[in-house]
């Protein structure tokens, strides 16, 4: 979010500018005339601090982003069970659906069977095991945490039509293969950064050093075909 990186593009690594509009009110002709800067918009996060609100916004980003003749993916939080599910595939009275994706109620997102051994942590665990021993996976938050984090992106380059990302990498074909390579070490950079590393000609994790966080064509070949997922 610094003024030295917010927006440059390094190769490999963020592609975007994040800008904050402030004390906007959604209910406010200034809100219309904020989305008009950004009609280009491919994903939308709604968590105004509460459920009501969230889901009326969401409601209208989605008829905003229709006259435009745009499809954003839309998710907004609502934290109560009851009112997540009755908004699960809205439609009008048309019975044109919405295509909202209501996250964060608390019995789907926070009960014992979501938090301890999920999906997501046992394919994280699968992945760890490709490169260390699962007592390593536990044991220390820098193997967990990234190995669930590359589950995680594998699940959105699914949801996102990756080609390629549903077959197994003896079965792609060479375009497949080096695209989602690369992809996954744009991925990783990101990670790495929002970890707080920085390039470093050796590796030292005390300090936060890594040799890999250069962009892609800067890595040797034995690092660029290490992950192909």
């Amino acid at each position: 979010m610094c003024e030295e990186r917010n927006g440059v593009i390094v190769d490999g690594e963020s592609k975007s500018k994040i800008t904050i509009h402030s004390g906007v009110n959604v209910n406010s002709y200034t809100f219309i005339k904020e989305l008009d800067a950004v009609s280009d918009a491919t994903y939308i996060f709604v968590a105004l601090g509460n459920d009501e609100l969230n889901i009326s916004t969401a409601v209208k980003l989605r008829a905003y982003f229709e006259n435009l003749g745009t499809k954003p993916i839309i998710q907004a939080v609502v934290y109560n069970s009851d009112k997540k599910d009755a908004m699960t595939d809205i439609t009008n009275f048309k019975g044109q659906r919405y295509d909202i994706d209501f996250i964060g109620d608390i019995r789907s997102s926070f009960c014992e069977k979501i938090m301890l051994g999920s999906e997501v942590e046992r394919i994280a665990l699968e992945r760890h095991l490709k490169w260390g021993r699962e007592d390593m996976f536990w044991k220390y938050g820098y193997n967990y945490n990234s190995s669930v984090a590359s589950a995680i992106h594998r699940r959105m380059k699914i949801l996102c039509g990756v080609p390629g990302i549903e077959k197994s990498p003896k079965d792609r074909n060479d375009e497949e293969l080096w695209s989602i390579r690369k992809l996954e070490h744009c991925r990783w950079n990101a990670y790495m950064r929002s970890e707080g590393y920085t390039y470093g000609t050796v590796r030292n994790d005390l300090a936060k050093k890594h040799h890999c966080l250069v962009p892609f064509d800067q890595l040797s070949y034995e690092d660029q075909i290490k992950d192909d997922d």
